[in-house]
């Protein structure tokens, strides 16, 4: 289960990692498009641009369906959910760490304050 988990994060992380795929999200934020509408914006072959479709795809972060010749995209939110929980409880595990730092360099602070007014 938890190499499971590891494994959807990875590609999942992986298929954020380039610019083109992040902007195919961003698109398909905005609703289902075809892959050719998807593929306009960009400075690449079609068949280029299927390889960050299918990238996408292996993550689950879209699906895409067929009709005909036309294959339109929707995003699948689940996957995001997964790596934005994950990324909290980084944030969460970090933040608590900050706060006990800060607080043992106050109490630090403290005592050689209290130690300067002695002398």
């Amino acid at each position: 289960m938890v190499n499971s988990h590891a494994h959807e994060l990875d590609a999942v992380f992986a298929a954020l990692s380039h610019a083109v795929r992040r902007d195919t999200l961003d698109t398909l934020s905005r609703g289902p498009c075809v892959v050719s509408d998807l593929a306009a914006p960009h400075r690449m072959s079609l068949v280029g641009f299927i390889k960050h479709v299918r990238a996408l795809e292996a993550a689950g972060l879209i699906v895409c369906e067929k009709e005909g010749r036309t294959v339109t995209c929707s995003l699948v939110p689940r996957p995001f959910r997964k790596a934005t929980d994950w990324m909290e409880s980084r944030e969460r595990l970090w933040n608590a760490r900050f706060d006990a730092l800060s607080r043992h360099l106050s109490e630090r602070e403290e005592t050689v304050s209290k130690r300067r007014s002695r002398t």
